[in-house]
């Protein structure tokens, strides 16, 4: 490859015949009209009064398949003439306006994995457009084909679906292509569409790399991991008397969640609670512990046991359904014993993936020992994890 510098012209250059320049006229009208198309697109997006019809949507979106399969390889393996490619690429923008118009208005529902394709299918056709006529002043055509990989590649981190990991696969490997050809345009080589007298290009940018974003916490522990705080009062039974309504039951209960199913909606948990309890009871009681202490007596308990639960989401993101049961140790440091087994169950309604749930709670001791109560719990919770997943997963949402 010849330096640019190596390459002084010795004469004025000739003007270029009026056949290229009205190609070039075209081509530079064509380009603006696509941007238009694709302010379009994203405006019609934007207002729902104005949806397009999806029937008209599928047609063209056929007729960017067929246009797609008339061009097949132009430009990657076959190499257009030097008269041939403006025209050549001017097609396979046209191909990628239709995609995007598409990609950007249809309701896919179900069908996420054909969004996958046309993402594909947009940056295939904007990266062979600039082979055509690859020039370091047509770079924005890759940027363009990284930037709707970047966009699916994010959208898929919300999506449970089986499909998704190859679908990532598959964008990763073609977002990764378009980052070399990027790379070798900011280093000066392989720009085989380089003239004397283009700028160099800018030194290459302190960018983060992509690949962080599919590792650490959100790559290994999303959705794994559970640390609910629970907020609750109800009425309790101490001695055969029952507690005033002044009860007051805190609790943490840390888990590691099991995502299983087709579309990831069972989800099994194993993990531990701790419970406290405040309350009080106002009358004697032929309990011997409680016929020894005064009237009005606030008391604390603590409950600590092993759970296991298994959930069903109804909706991936805002409705599910829990069930926990465990079985652990009940403690009163006032009791004639210091500890007596517990067995619970706790039933929850949940929303906001999971993060905010509504729960009933029962537990019952093992009867034989004075001074132990059991109950039936009402109140709410929050997942420290969940609320973390919803927060970074909207970061990452477009």
């Amino acid at each position: 490859m010849h330096s640019p510098s190596t390459q002084t012209p010795t004469k004025p250059t000739a003007a270029p015949p009026r056949g290229r320049q009205t190609s070039r006229l075209i081509l530079a009208i064509a380009t603006a009209a696509l941007v238009l198309l694709c302010d379009a697109s994203r405006a019609a997006r934007a207002a729902p009064s104005e949806v397009i019809d999806p029937n008209s949507l599928m047609t063209v979106r056929k007729l960017a398949q067929a246009r797609s399969a008339e061009l097949d390889k132009q430009c990657v393996e076959t190499k257009p003439t030097e008269a041939e490619a403006p025209s050549i690429e001017l097609a396979f923008l046209e191909v990628a306006g239709l995609f995007s118009l598409f990609f950007h208005n249809f309701p896919y529902g179900e069908n996420l994995s054909d969004r996958t394709y046309d993402a594909l299918s947009i940056a295939n056709a904007f990266s062979h457009a600039f082979e055509c006529s690859p020039h370091w002043d047509k770079r924005h055509y890759l940027t363009k084909a990284r930037s709707i990989l970047d966009l699916r590649r994010r959208e898929l981190a919300s999506e449970q679906r089986p499909e998704t990991k190859d679908e990532l696969a598959s964008l990763t490997e073609a977002y990764g292509a378009l980052d070399q050809r990027l790379d070798g345009l900011t280093r000066g080589e392989l720009r085989p569409g380089s003239t004397p007298g283009t700028s160099p290009a800018p030194p290459p940018s302190a960018e983060p790399e992509k690949e962080k974003e599919e590792r650490g916490y959100w790559a290994q522990w999303r959705d794994r991991l559970s640390l609910r705080v629970e907020l609750g009062g109800g009425r309790l039974r101490f001695g055969g008397i029952d507690s005033d309504g002044d009860t007051f039951s805190p609790a943490v209960a840390p888990s590691v969640r099991f995502l299983a199913g087709e579309h990831r909606r069972h989800v099994f948990g194993v993990g531990f609670r701790y419970g406290a309890h405040r309350f009080r009871v106002d009358n004697a009681s032929s309990d011997p512990f409680l016929s020894a202490s005064p009237p009005s007596t606030t008391h604390w308990g603590h409950t600590i046991a092993a759970t296991f639960g298994y959930g069903f989401r109804l909706h991936p993101r805002w409705f599910s359904v829990h069930t926990t049961f465990d079985a652990g140790l009940e403690i009163h440091t006032q009791g004639t014993v210091f500890g007596r087994e517990i067995l619970g169950a706790t039933v929850s309604l949940c929303t906001w993936g999971e993060a905010v749930c509504l729960q009933v709670r029962g537990f019952s001791t093992l009867h034989g020992a004075s001074g132990y109560f059991d109950g039936i719990l009402v109140g709410t919770s929050l997942d420290i994890f969940r609320i973390t997943d919803n927060a970074l997963r909207k970061r990452r949402e477009p």
